[in-house]
């Protein structure tokens, strides 16, 4: 399974691809964590630079996470696609 994650910003604002393998709602819980929360990993980060970056190993959730706001009001979008037949 590959996925693929593009994050496109405009402005100054710093971001980072956050993602986890771990089930994020406790429905099914990583035995060896009990009952601690989910161990979260960073894979990119950026700003105004158009940035692409793939996932060759499952993952269970990902998040874009904002680190510093633009005072400017800019955007950041991220576009994350999964592999598939078709």
């Amino acid at each position: 399974m590959n996925i693929g994650v593009s994050v496109v910003g405009n402005s100054t604002s710093t971001w980072q691809i956050d993602y986890t393998v771990d089930d994020p709602t406790g429905a099914y819980p990583n035995p060896t964590l009990g009952s601690s929360s989910v161990t979260v990993f960073s894979t990119t980060s950026g700003s105004s630079t158009a940035t692409y970056a793939t996932f060759s190993t499952p993952v269970a959730a990902s998040r874009l996470t904002m680190n510093v706001l633009s005072s400017a009001g800019g955007k950041v979008t991220a576009t994350i696609l999964q592999a598939g037949i078709g």
